[in-house]
């Protein structure tokens, strides 16, 4: 071989290199702004109806470019099953919601990003989940410090803004909000940038989902941190499954877990009853929210009196297979969960949502991550019905493909325990 030639094979490998890394980049980009559009934080209000094109094109030129090279980035063969669900779930929602032609149209751009998910590989999925938790990790390591100056009374620059279709209102800090109904608080709930603090609770508790096994990289850490400041029951809640999964899926004995899990929440649920007499945030924010009263539990509030009245009513008329309309000028604010899932879609969109679900990770070798990942999506959808969001379709669709990140060291370790 030639001096010529090797130079000419290594320009080619360059030139392929390039193109896969221009590729990813903007399969990366696409992705991550469908998973903010999701989240909405408050850089991305003025795009949040149309960011899905962004998203979409971006995708669709990564698609493109990738076709071209020798080591292409869309490499499963296995997307017809989940796109096909996909597609009657979407179709079946608008049809049920009576939506207008601008939904199917919203519709195709969709598609293509669901398409690219389920057309990637599963070693550049890997990758690209830890891509979003360094991204969502850097952001919150900023918004933490500049939300810990403001606790400790420093002045920060900030400015009044509102989401103008949920009239939620904050002072924006730039780096983090405070909701005004929480203003004056001394410590109010962290949400860095985005909606509510629930909503981060949630997407950082299936980003770590993500990245079991590698817990102690700091950006995995920084999102542990922010899921503890937000104060989110569902949140905690979700955390203390994840930590059973970790076990379970690592093969170890549970048990012991369990009892040592029940101990530290035992002294922790009893000092923060006593602390302060009880006027702290952890008893008021999630202890006195797992109390039972009359046989309801105190935490679960997810929707108003009079929504709950009409789906008692809904749930015993014909109307539930294909639902009704939810009038938010009769229910008002307030209202989340599979109840108004249930009430604005009926079964049948139910029974293709699971479907959907089960056909997106069919191709997933490992049960056990599957399971897991039904455990948690049911558990979420309970109280956040929100199965086709990014934030929370992305990070579970993935955990079924990736599951134990360092399973092959643990597989090693115990067949030499064997």
């Amino acid at each position: 071989m030639t001096i010529s030639s090797l130079f000419t094979i290594k320009k080619i490998d360059l030139f392929t290199l390039q193109k896969k890394n221009l590729a990813r980049m903007f399969f990366y980009l696409g992705i991550l702004i469908s998973y903010w559009g999701a989240l909405m934080p408050w850089f991305i209000w003025k795009i949040e109806n149309v960011f899905f094109v962004l998203s979409a094109m971006l995708i669709v030129m990564s698609m493109l470019i990738s076709r071209n090279i020798s080591e292409p980035l869309f490499t499963r063969k296995d997307f017809q099953a989940p796109i096909l669900a996909y597609l009657a779930l979407t179709v079946m929602m608008r049809l049920v919601n009576g939506n207008n032609i601008n939904s199917y149209i919203s519709l195709v751009f969709y598609s293509a990003i669901f398409l690219s998910l389920f057309t990637i590989s599963v070693d550049e999925l890997k990758r690209l989940m830890k891509f979003i938790c360094v991204v969502m990790g850097s952001l919150l390591t900023v918004s933490i410090f500049f939300f810990v100056l403001y606790i400790l009374g420093f002045p920060l620059p900030s400015t009044p803004i509102a989401h103008e279709v949920l009239m939620y209102s904050y002072t924006n800090f730039y780096f983090f909000l405070i909701d005004d109904r929480s203003f004056h608080i001394l410590i109010p709930r962290f949400q860095s940038v985005f909606m509510e603090p629930g909503h981060l609770g949630t997407a950082s508790v299936f980003l770590l989902l993500t990245q079991l096994g590698k817990w102690k990289k700091w950006y995995n850490v920084v999102l542990l941190i922010a899921t503890i400041m937000t104060f989110s029951l569902a949140a905690f809640v979700l955390l203390a499954m994840v930590l059973f999964i970790n076990a379970w899926l690592k093969h170890q004995r549970i048990l012991p877990k369990i009892l040592l899990i029940i101990s530290f929440l035992g002294i922790t649920v009893v000092g923060a009853i006593f602390y302060n007499d009880g006027d702290n945030m952890l008893n008021s924010l999630i202890i006195e929210r797992l109390a039972v009263d009359d046989g309801k539990l105190a935490g679960d509030n997810r929707v108003t009196d009079t929504f709950e009245a009409a789906f008692d009513d809904y749930i015993k008329s014909d109307d539930i297979l294909f639902g009704r309309d939810f009038e938010l000028a009769e229910f008002g604010w307030g209202n989340a969960g599979y109840r108004v899932y249930i009430y604005d879609y009926g079964l049948i969109v139910l029974l293709l949502t699971i479907i959907f679900y089960i056909s997106a990770v069919y191709g997933s070798t490992d049960r056990r991550a599957i399971i897991s990942m039904f455990v948690i999506g049911v558990a979420s959808f309970w109280v956040r019905a929100t199965p086709l969001s990014f934030y929370y379709f992305i990070p579970l669709y993935a955990f079924a493909y990736i599951g134990h990140q360092n399973k092959e060291f643990y597989d090693i370790k115990q067949e030499n325990l064997q």
